[in-house]
């Protein structure tokens, strides 16, 4: 029915004009925030695809295909490495068999966004626990821990962000043998751009045996912080 009252009708028709104004927002621009977060979160799970061949989709790694257990470490240690085998900073030495085998999966990512990208999904897993796989005295590695790690992995091994530090609770014990072994040989941390690598070197040399690396690594591996 025609509304003879111009002033009513006028705010009828600006009440008409907003709702529609904001529908037709809706329609264009509006992604809901759960939807964007969402989306987000299925583009991390594409990309990471290229990663769980290896490292399987739970982050929980292959000890057959020389891929640790990655999920859980931090988004910035991550997303640290990736640049690094990216830049050849990190894998590029002709003994680092695994290293070299990573080169190749981390230029199917498109640099920097998708390093972030892939970085926060492996962030957001939760750390799986392997059953050990070399025997070893937990209670010296516990010592030398302490005594040689400690200072910059934490005291519980949850790693130091600020210092590039990675989380060592829950690693695999195999792979924490190779990265110390790399690391005294200088496989992995002579590359001159590589500040963190290069503070690892000497931590790696003061563990005086063989025996004493598989006791720091079964000790780590089955670390499980208080908070957990």
């Amino acid at each position: 029915m025609y509304d003879s009252n111009p002033v009513k009708r006028g705010r009828l028709g600006s009440s008409t004009r907003v709702a529609a104004a904001l529908a037709l927002a809706g329609l264009l621009g509006g992604c809901h925030p759960d939807q964007k977060l969402s989306a987000s979160a299925d583009r991390q799970k594409q990309l990471y695809a290229y990663c769980m061949q290896c490292h399987q989709a739970d982050g929980s790694g292959s000890k057959l295909a020389g891929a640790p257990n990655i999920g859980g470490l931090d988004a910035a240690y991550v997303e640290l490495q990736l640049t690094k085998w990216k830049d050849g900073v990190r894998g590029a030495h002709p003994d680092d068999a695994e290293g070299l085998r990573m080169r190749p999966m981390v230029r199917t990512l498109k640099g920097a966004d998708e390093f972030k990208e892939v970085a926060a999904y492996v962030a957001s897993l939760s750390t799986v626990y392997a059953a050990p796989a070399l025997y070893g005295d937990q209670d010296n590695g516990a010592k030398l821990y302490q005594a040689s790690c400690a200072s910059c992995h934490g005291a519980e091994g949850l790693g130091n962000v600020a210092m590039g530090s990675p989380r060592l609770a829950g690693r695999n014990d195999w792979y924490i043998v190779t990265q110390l072994h790399k690391f005294r040989s200088g496989v992995r941390g002579s590359d001159p751009r590589d500040a963190q690598g290069a503070m690892m070197r000497p931590m790696a040399m003061a563990l005086p045996d063989e025996q004493a690396i598989r006791d720091v690594a079964v000790y780590l591996s089955q670390l499980k912080p208080k908070e957990m």
